[in-house]
């Protein structure tokens, strides 16, 4: 999951919420809604405008998108290196999955 599905999401959760469709969200912060249904999933990058628009519009902080994406980034870069040490030797493996410890920290 990517830093821009996490806040996708946040933004559905907020949107449905409130009670709007995307087409009246889209609306209030001038973009299609076919722009705003990609941004929902992920499918597109997201600026920080724009979240601090979104944000405001929904009366709430936007550091909340970036506590979400924390700690799910944190828990996908960890998933990926686990993937990839697979491939290696268990002595060395383990090596690194200590050295992760401190990383989760």
């Amino acid at each position: 999951m990517t830093i821009h599905s996490v806040i996708g999401e946040e933004m559905k959760k907020m949107r449905i919420i409130s009670g709007e469709t995307q087409k009246e969200i889209a609306k209030k912060l001038k973009i299609t809604t076919e722009h705003y249904g990609r941004l929902e999933r992920g499918e597109r990058k997201i600026s920080l405008d724009f979240l601090i628009g979104f944000a405001e519009k929904h009366n709430f902080e936007p550091a909340r998108f970036l506590e979400k994406s924390a700690h799910s980034d944190k828990k996908d870069v960890v998933d990926e290196i686990n993937k990839k040490l697979m491939k290696y030797s268990f002595d060395w493996a383990s090596k690194v999955l200590e050295m992760m410890k401190l990383f989760e920290k």
